[in-house]
């Protein structure tokens, strides 16, 4: 594999967060062209497709939806870096991705990530996924948490006492 052009990381960045390669060339000042070009060269050199196209629509593979977690978080240290150097201040804020079983009431949710919403210098991302999934991304570090509750154990325990 050849060295990772970091240009075609940001358009593929770009693309992938915007859905839209039209929108990017317009707000980048490159031909539509010259963006799909690069995104293809990008994947080749990678050995992967990243998108795939369905209808008008530029839609995230698996592989593709992995390597955008860690564009973001490239992107993430570039504009620290900058905030630094600019302004000098330091990068204090943190960021945790967080996966929650889909069935758990929102309520919880909310009151689980209050105080991460009310942290100045943490970021967090949220996703729902089923349990085998949630695992999935803790194991392969997609998630640092993940969230789930146990169903009905308090009613076996009813259950039981009955009987």
């Amino acid at each position: 594999m050849a060295r990772m052009n970091y240009h075609h990381l940001y358009y593929f960045w770009r693309v992938a967060n915007t859905g839209n390669l039209t929108q990017v060339a317009n707000e980048i000042h490159l031909s539509q062209s010259a963006i799909s070009a690069q995104l293809k060269q990008f994947q080749e050199n990678l050995g992967v497709t990243l998108l795939k196209r369905e209808g008008r629509k530029l839609i995230l593979t698996s592989q593709g939806k992995q390597v955008l977690e860690y564009a973001d978080e490239i992107f993430s240290k570039g504009e620290e870096l900058e905030n630094l150097i600019n302004k000098g201040i330091p990068s204090q804020s943190s960021h945790v991705a967080i996966g929650v079983l889909s069935n758990l009431s929102r309520n919880f949710v909310e009151s689980f990530t209050l105080p991460l919403i009310n942290d100045k210098f943490t970021t967090f991302s949220l996703q729902t996924a089923g349990l085998s999934n949630l695992l999935d991304g803790l194991s392969s570090f997609r998630f640092g948490y993940y969230s789930y509750e146990p169903q009905y154990r308090a009613r076996s325990t009813k259950r039981h006492l009955a009987q």
